[in-house]
């Protein structure tokens, strides 16, 4: 790493010093300097002996002597922390950050002292990295670098280290892993979460119902359960600031210590809809395509801030300027409101995004906090994919600092296996962003791959060429959680991928560097054989058993899908116990959302109900389903359809009054999104910029009417019908359109009890990314969970992208009998 230093009060690059009054730290196995520290120290000036120690052993042989210093003072050692030996260089600390250190030698002493304990670890693992070239890349002994040596010299050093970002937080580390963050440097400062549902607690509503939002013309009432976010209070009143500024003050009264406290917005957009609300935020305006609230919640912001500071002057109020409040407000932020600036900055693929996402970050650095934080999604373990884009991570972070960004929050929740060279490099580039991310990636391959590293390079090369390259418009956090993320890697690019990997397996000199590149393939595995799943499922969604001639393709196909399904549940049980960096990845159930099986089997039964060919059919699906849990799709073989009858109201949307569902992004009425309900069917929506659903006789399959949608970020259209326990209900609706493949088109199964709590399983099917000039049906059959006695139909569209659009007409729920 380069060094930083402070002259004048500005960033430099300072070269060690070539005089030859050099010293030894250890030669030959014999360590010729002891590790003094501090009597009486701090516990973080004892950790940072005893791992200077350890890497020396590792790196020489020799064992270092750790003792406390004399007290007559001490010319010759290693000195850690405020030792009395050093106090002549403390007063030049006052001028760094908190995390900042003296790296400095006289003679033959070597000392190692930061602004704070804590620091002088940092000075430890910084020494330790910079000039022992130590590494850890990932956590544990696997991602250890430690060069031997034979001898350590060093030359006169005196550097004044202190990071470029103040806070440098990445989420999603386990605790067993904590030393890797210690030792990249990472530590966060500032929270930077939601958390308004804390401030105002559901007590406070006897007392204050107007604290909490109108919500379609109804005062909104929290639930007891803290867990339950989904409001925001009615930040337009002033009594609100008033309560948030009296609370913080009460926490920061009773955690003195705390620099912080965060004052961020809820993670729903369920504003509050009174005309003290409606009054700031129209007309409305739209920022990346959503309705703009920033004025709102900074005005809240700004007034508690203004309380808190004739207290508290030196304290922050950290925000989340996410979502519907991205933008900045019209007016001056408080300098002691730390706004956190939410994107998704993998997609700075996307030119057009990343330009409007620099011009955003520079308004916010002129807006008037004194600290600026920038929030991203580096994810990670919550893809089952190589997330793989440090070339976005280097530009995004350079270009943050530079505009005057210094704190740092990430979601990484990481996949070792497959996140290692991201997770180093954004920690190495969070303490110095202006350092070569060439060089970082040549350092992270040659290191930890050795003479794997061409074809180890190789291999995420591409995975960021994947990502860099896929289609559509940036989107936040785009195929999060969702089974269409492996359109990106399909199995003939996988199988590229695995060559690379089976190269380097070859190429593996040492049984470390096999160890490293098995991690990575295993995790890959889990890529390819998705992909695989995914593929097989692909084919069948976009099997509609509704024509004479596609129930033997459907037969035919159904072996491989099962088989690859069967095989990737099985990897994903077996791969967390491989190795301990696979511990922690999540069970990826979503990525058996969406299966199409319900709907073929049921349609399968009904085509050889309709052709005479029940027995037969049964028969064939039993045996295919041998190996399976086949319960559920024998008691489905069994039912019947005919005589069933239908359970919703105008299920093909024939009433006049559904005219009513129709909504354009012009109409600023929209921005009260109360729910529209006509002859049993309720309409909800997200506003965005270019929604449109409109109803027209030129969207209809049968009938007078259907509905089209187009601009939607998230629409639902659901009707309820009586059911029983145990019985088989089969719903299906009809469609036409765009599908790109990071949008969503869904139906869906969900049930209640009698006392309205949802139960599981729900169940949705959803239609694959094309383009339909036929209508299509998308459905399944599902059984009623015991206790239900309310079955809900739901048609949901999601992440429209420009040009996507959809009819929808002609939904049904019917009994199997």
């Amino acid at each position: 790493m380069a060094p930083l230093i402070i002259v004048n009060g500005a960033f430099c690059k300072q070269a060690q010093s070539e005089n030859k009054d050099a010293f030894s730290l250890f030669k030959a196995g014999e360590a010729l300097l002891p590790i003094i520290l501090p009597a009486q120290g701090e516990p973080e000036e004892e950790q940072a002996a005893n791992e200077l120690a350890a890497v020396l052993k590792k790196m020489s042989g020799a064992t270092f002597t750790i003792r406390e210093e004399g007290a007559a003072g001490e010319e010759v050692g290693i000195f850690i922390g405020t030792t009395a030996s050093i106090s002549h260089i403390g007063t030049e600390l006052k001028e760094l950050d908190r995390d900042g250190f003296i790296i400095h030698s006289e003679g033959k002493k070597l000392i190692l002292r930061g602004a704070t304990p804590r620091a002088t670890l940092n000075a430890v693992y910084w020494f330790l990295q910079k000039y022992g070239g130590v590494r850890w890349y990932v956590p544990g002994e696997l991602g250890e670098h430690i060069p031997s040596r034979r001898e350590w010299i060093l030359r006169p050093i005196d550097e004044h280290v202190e990071p470029h970002f103040i806070s440098r937080h990445l989420t999603g580390i386990v605790s067993k892993e904590q030393s890797w963050k210690d030792r990249n440097l990472l530590g966060q400062r500032y929270q930077s979460t939601h958390n308004l549902h804390r401030i105002f607690s559901y007590t406070l509503f006897k007392d204050h119902p107007e604290w909490f939002p109108l919500v379609n013309g109804t005062r909104f009432k929290p639930p007891a359960k803290l867990t339950n976010i989904s409001w925001q209070p009615n930040l337009a009143l002033p009594e609100v600031a008033e309560h948030a500024a009296a609370e913080v003050a009460r926490i920061f009264s009773e955690n003195q210590d705390w620099e912080s406290l965060s004052l961020g917005i809820n993670d729903v957009v369920r504003f509050d809809e009174s005309e003290a609300t409606l009054s700031l935020i129209t007309p409305l305006k739209f920022f990346r395509e959503r309705p703009d609230y920033s004025d709102l919640v900074f005005k809240f912001m700004n007034r508690v801030a203004h309380l808190l500071g004739k207290d508290y002057p030196e304290k922050y109020l950290t925000c989340l300027a996410y979502f519907w409040v991205e933008n900045t407000p019209s007016f001056p932020v408080h300098p002691k409101v730390i706004p956190f600036l939410t994107a998704d900055r993998s997609q700075w693929y996307d030119l057009d995004f990343k330009e409007q996402d620099k011009e955003l970050i520079k308004r916010w650095c002129a807006s008037g906090p004194e600290i600026i934080g920038l929030y991203d999604y580096y994810y990670g373990g919550k893809f089952a994919i190589p997330r793989v884009f440090p070339n976005s991570i280097g530009e995004s972070l350079s270009f943050a600092y530079k505009a005057g960004v210094r704190v740092f929050f990430g979601e990484l929740n990481p996949n070792w296996a497959l996140d290692g060279p991201k997770a180093w490099l954004a920690a190495q580039l969070l303490w110095d962003s202006e350092q070569s991310i060439d060089a970082l990636l040549n350092d992270y391959y040659g290191n930890y791959f050795k003479e794997t590293a061409p074809y180890m390079r190789q291999f995420f090369e591409r995975c960021e060429d994947i990502w860099t390259h896929q289609k559509g418009p940036a989107r936040w956090i785009k195929f999060y959680r969702d089974p269409a993320q492996a359109t990106l890697f399909p199995p003939q690019v996988c199988v590229e991928l695995q060559g690379y990997l089976d190269e380097a397996h070859r190429a593996a000199e040492s049984s470390l560097v096999r160890e490293r590149v098995t991690l990575v393939a295993q995790g890959f595995r889990l890529t390819a054989l998705f992909s695989a799943y995914y593929n097989q499922q692909l084919f069948l969604s976009r099997s509609s058993l509704t024509e004479k001639d596609s129930i033997g393709a459907f037969l035919e196909a159904l072996p491989a899908y099962l088989e690859a399904r069967r095989e990737f549940k099985s990897y994903l049980v077996a791969l967390r116990s491989m190795h301990p960096l696979h511990s922690t990845l999540p069970d990826y159930s979503y990525l058996f959302d969406n299966d199409p099986l319900p709907r073929l089997v049921a349609q399968a039964i009904l085509w050889a109900q309709e052709n005479h060919q029940r027995t037969v059919t049964r028969k064939r699906l039993k045996k295919l389903f041998r190996k399976e849990d086949g319960s559920e799709w024998r008691r489905i073989s069994k039912s019947r359809y005919g005589q069933s009858a239908e359970l919703l109201i105008d299920g093909g949307l024939e009433d006049p009054e559904v005219v009513g569902f129709e909504v354009e992004a012009k109409d600023q009425s929209f921005i009260t999104r109360k729910p529209r309900s006509v002859n049993g069917w309720i309409f909800n929506y997200r506003p965005t910029e270019f929604l449109a659903v409109k109803r027209s006789a030129d969207y209809s399959r049968n009938g007078k009417s259907g509905l089209r949608f187009s601009g939607s970020s998230f629409s639902t259209l659901y009707q309820s019908f009586d059911a029983r326990p145990k019985k088989f209900y089969y719903i299906s609706a009809w469609f036409k359109g765009q599908v790109s493949a990071a949008s969503k088109v869904q139906v869906g199964i969900f049930w209640q009890d009698k006392t309205g709590r949802s139960l599981l399983p729900s169940r949705r099917d959803r239609l694959p990314p094309g383009h339909y000039t036929e209508w299509f049906q998308l459905g399944m059959a599902a059984e009623a969970p015991t206790g239900a006695v309310k079955g809900f139909i739901y048609f949901r569209v999601l992440h429209q992208e420009a040009g996507d659009f959809i009819w929808i007409d002609d939904l049904s729920a019917r009994e199997l009998n």
